[in-house]
C-alpha cells in the first residue's frame, strides 16, 4: 500500500503542471480516487490537493525568482487556469502576491 502512495506521489511530482496527463497516469493505477487519497494522506500527512498546490507554488516561486516571465505565463506554466488562482495560492503560501514577491526578491538581489 505504501508503494501505491509512492507511485501516486511520483505522478504528482512529474505531472503537477499537466492535469490531463496526471489524470491519465493516475487512471493507469486502477485505484479509486478516495482510496488513493487515503493512502497518500496516511503516508505523507498532506492531502493530494494541498501537495499539488505546494508543488505548483514552489515551481512558481522558482520562475518568479529566476525568469522574467509574466505572472500570467507563470500561472499557466504551473498548471493554473487563471492568475487569480495562482495569486490566491501563492499568497496563502508566502503571505504576499507574486508581484510583491518578485519586487522583494529583486530588491534582495540588488
Amino acid at each position: 500500500m505504501t508503494e501505491l502512495a509512492s507511485q501516486v506521489k511520483n505522478i504528482y511530482d512529474h505531472y503537477f503542471d499537466d492535469y490531463e496527463q496526471m489524470s491519465y497516469e493516475l487512471k493507469q493505477l486502477n485505484v479509486g480516487q478516495n482510496h488513493r487519497e487515503r493512502l497518500f494522506l496516511k503516508k505523507y500527512n498532506i492531502s493530494s490537493l494541498k501537495y499539488i498546490h505546494k508543488l505548483r507554488i514552489e515551481e512558481g516561486e522558482n520562475l518568479i525568482r529566476n525568469t522574467n516571465m509574466t505572472v500570467l505565463n507563470i500561472a499557466y506554466t504551473c498548471g493554473y487556469g487563471t492568475t487569480s488562482q495562482f495569486n490566491y495560492y501563492f499568497k496563502q503560501h508566502f503571505g504576499v502576491t507574486p508581484k510583491e514577491y518578485r519586487k522583494i526578491s529583486n530588491y534582495c538581489r540588488a
